[in-house]
């Protein structure tokens, strides 16, 4: 019999095809990102590259969930699992609330999302994930089977309690899924590099180090204008072109308003005042992108 519900439930979750839906790529950046789908699906994956790659908060649901329940109650999670008479729609309604007034990009992952008012998530950045059922109970089984809880249960309880939670997720994915097909406002992708700034950006990229950019973006906030230099590597030759917008790695738009290229570092008017360290990241990315690639860029904010 177990056997027959996975193959049906195999069959069931057909309906996903392995590309990930977008639905409001153009929100991707400027709102709330929900990523959903089938437990075992790599939501927590692509939800922390995206945290990652547009330098914005990440919020598992599940541990979000519990810890809104604990402020509620007052109780540990153990108090809360034992405790027949929990409110869960009222833990649900909260954390509804607390989603819609968040302020700020986010990104919230998991499967609590698909519960939640659909004029929240839909008005928002969703991103479905495209991993067959298959593949993903396989997931599912592997990561329970080592949980605590589980060493008491044998092999066939675990499989069933994957199978009952991925019978369910694809119910509640699937009505998800058609809304936002039927919204017609979506795009597939085949991985989450393609949800990448550098390839979802219209604008230029300009690369700088987090601890750099930190510094930097301190200094342009307080109305400075910045020179700095900066290495361009590849075919293209001489990429960086004055009063045009560049866009960093970490979501700032900023505007080179001078560029100079110079054959020889030590002709950068400031050599003399650098620092070791900075003279020899700069001989290092020569040594790398080569000499004409090296760029003397005049930076001010957008």
């Amino acid at each position: 019999m177990i056997l027959e519900n996975y193959l049906q439930i195999i069959q069931e979750g057909t309906i996903f095809s392995d590309k990930i839906l977008v639905h409001n790529p153009e929100l991707l950046h400027k709102s709330k990102i929900f990523v959903v789908g089938l437990s075992g699906s790599g939501k927590s994956t692509l939800g922390k590259y995206l945290a990652e790659e547009y330098n914005i908060e990440y919020i598992e649901l599940d541990d979000w969930y519990w810890n809104i329940a604990s402020d509620m109650t007052g109780k540990s999670f153990e108090e809360l699992i034992r405790d027949k008479s929990f409110d869960t729609k009222s833990v649900n309604k909260e954390m509804e609330k607390r989603a819609k007034n968040y302020k700020g990009s986010v990104v919230f992952d998991g499967v609590h999302s698909m519960w939640m008012d659909r004029n929240l998530t839909l008005s928002n950045c969703v991103i479905m994930m495209g991993t067959s059922t298959l593949l993903s109970s396989y997931r599912a089984f592997m990561r329970n089977k080592d949980e605590e809880w589980s060493k008491k249960m044998t092999i066939i309880q675990i499989l069933k309690d994957v199978y009952y939670n991925q019978k369910q997720f694809i119910k509640n994915t699937k009505e998800m899924r058609d809304e936002i097909l039927k919204r017609n406002n979506y795009k597939t992708i085949d991985s989450k590099e393609d949800l990448s700034v550098k390839k979802l950006s219209k604008t230029p990229t300009i690369t700088f180090p987090k601890v750099e950019w930190n510094d930097v973006r301190k200094r342009l906030d307080a109305g400075e204008e910045i020179t700095t230099t900066r290495n361009s590597c590849g075919k293209n030759k001489k990429v960086f072109k004055p009063d045009q917008k560049y866009k960093t790695e970490w979501n700032d738009t900023i505007i080179i308003t001078d560029v100079k290229y110079f054959d020889d570092p030590k002709k950068i008017p400031t050599w003399n005042e650098m620092d070791r360290t900075m003279q020899t990241s700069i001989q290092y990315g020569i040594k790398i992108c080569g000499t004409s690639n090296l760029a003397w860029v005049h930076l001010k904010k957008d």
